[in-house]
């Protein structure tokens, strides 16, 4: 996989995938500040085309990067660079998060008996995957990161399998958005 990702980010021409391999290498990987890498994310960041979206994903790189590297206080100023890009396209409101968290458990209850269904019988196998649900804000990526650290746990990065299949439910059960 690690030579996947560098092989597309050392591609000749800029696309739109670029930077989501970048963040993605960079949470599976330790990559040494002296990397190549790190050049080629500072000459992807001055491309034109970028949009703010891709902009603040490669500055989480740059968090997770420098985090890995033991140099916080660069790490730290990725982490708030990009998260001011990130405020700047969502407008986060509690309201609504209440709202689908609200409808998120409602699906869960109304299906319980389809969900234990599935469940009864099945033992764990190893190794054995770790949810980390929660609102915006809240820590989960802290957990992960803590979490992470521990010799017998490896983190798959923010998945969107829940977000797909709430979103898909309501969209099906005609729930606004």
């Amino acid at each position: 996989a690690e030579q996947i990702y560098r092989d597309i980010i050392f591609s000749q021409k800029f696309n739109d995938i670029i930077p989501q391999c970048i963040y993605a290498l960079a949470q599976i990987i330790h990559i040494n500040l002296d990397d190549p890498l790190i050049q080629k994310i500072d000459e992807v960041l001055e491309h034109k085309s970028l949009n703010i979206s891709q902009k603040y994903t490669l500055k989480y790189a740059l968090y997770f990067i420098h985090h890995k590297n033991n140099n916080f206080d660069k790490a730290f100023d990725y982490l708030k660079e990009a998260n001011t890009l990130k405020k700047t396209l969502y407008k986060f409101k509690i309201d609504g998060e209440k709202r689908t968290a609200s409808e998120i458990k409602n699906f869960f209850l109304r299906n319980k008996k389809e969900i234990d269904k599935f469940l009864i019988g099945k033992a764990p196998k190893k190794p054995t995957p770790i949810f980390i649900v929660g609102m915006p804000r809240s820590g989960t990526t802290l957990l992960e990161a803590i979490l992470d650290q521990q010799s017998g746990i490896t983190s798959l990065g923010e998945l969107p399998y829940l977000h797909n299949v709430v979103t898909d439910s309501m969209h099906h059960q005609n729930i606004p958005d």
